[in-house]
């Protein structure tokens, strides 16, 4: 819907008002369009990646917890963090953040859709049965990952009451 919003403010500035507003021939007075609006919801869908992660993150802590016992088990952790930081610098830069949703679909010079990537930590060992989950270091990222989660459902919460109020005028 932005890059929707973007290419239409686009055409019309490229028939001469600088603004982005539709005019024409109203008597001589400016007419203003039915203003598009973006997507109201990317603020939302942002904290939605947001969220999916940290739910993914407590589904990994909460398995490495469960094989704490584990002859070999090897702990994994969710790295998420740097690719969403990715993306939004790329939309800072005033790039189109596009996705790709079939393989024949343009790749180059577009912000890279977040991706939540599990990744098993394999170089280092704690125990002589070769585990290297550390319970401690597991139940501080549970609660950190927990306030994390927490904190966005609220910013979630506040967005709507946000929307919410808009649209009802209170």
């Amino acid at each position: 819907m932005d890059i929707l919003y973007k290419n239409v403010v686009r055409e019309r500035r490229s028939r001469g008002n600088s603004d982005g507003r539709e005019t024409g021939d109203a008597g001589g007075k400016e007419r203003t369009g039915f203003p598009m609006v973006g997507n109201i919801f990317s603020e939302v869908d942002k904290l939605k990646m947001g969220l999916d992660a940290s739910w993914k993150r407590s589904e990994v802590i909460l398995n490495n917890i469960a094989n704490n016992d584990t002859p070999g088990y090897n702990r994994a952790s969710v790295k998420f963090e740097e690719y969403y930081r990715a993306m939004l610098e790329k939309e800072d830069d005033g790039g189109f953040a596009m996705k790709r949703t079939r393989d024949k679909h343009m790749s180059g010079g577009f912000a890279p859709e977040p991706r939540i990537e599990v990744v098993v930590d394999e170089d280092t060992t704690m125990r002589m049965d070769e585990n290297n989950v550390d319970i401690e270091k597991e139940m501080g990222d549970l609660a950190t990952n927990t306030i994390y989660y927490n904190t966005l459902q609220s910013k979630v919460s506040a967005e709507f009451a946000q929307l919410r109020a808009a649209i009802t005028g209170g």
